[in-house]
């Protein structure tokens, strides 16, 4: 008897004939960049979901502004939660999870956190036994942005719009 996963598409929420695959997927093959994006789209509503349900706590930005849980382009993930001992638990059980699901895994010696100066060392080293993750000093740039706290917005944007064609 073989034994193995099975695969279906959904196409309007029908799965269509099921399949079982007979290799991996390699780099470069065309279905690849769909994948990634799946699994790009399973792992951004994942994280949305922890946050909504309150197993991850929101980074307390401004009084009247939008919650960001995560912002991410292509491969590059930033990911905004409180410093919380259970916040960080659950998002490193979500990664884990994202990991052994996807077989993609998250470097962790590319991969650093940022803190405010108002946290205590013991916080920071804390965090970074718990995750694996380096910390780093603010600001940082990120897609050529810079992060910073600014009152006036539109110096943040001041470089791109100088260099643009």
């Amino acid at each position: 008897m073989e034994t193995g996963n099975w695969f279906s598409i959904l196409y309007n929420g029908v799965p269509i004939r099921f399949f079982n695959l007979s290799r991996c997927v390699r780099q470069g093959d065309p279905l690849s960049p769909t994948l990634f994006i799946l699994a790009t789209e399973a792992s951004s509503r994942g994280l949305k979901l922890l946050f909504q349900n309150g197993n991850i706590r929101y980074y307390a930005a401004a009084r009247n502004r939008i919650p960001v849980s995560h912002l991410a382009y292509a491969d590059d993930v930033i990911i905004f939660l409180n410093a919380s001992k259970n916040s960080v638990g659950n998002l490193m059980k979500f990664i884990s999870t994202f990991e052994s699901h996807s077989r993609q895994l998250v470097n962790r010696a590319k991969s650093s956190f940022y803190m405010s100066g108002k946290l205590q060392t013991a916080r920071m080293r804390s965090i970074s036994r718990l995750s694996g993750f380096t910390p780093k000093s603010l600001p940082f740039s990120y897609l050529g942005f810079l992060s910073k706290k600014e009152r006036k917005i539109h110096t943040m944007f001041q470089p791109i719009i100088d260099n643009w064609p």
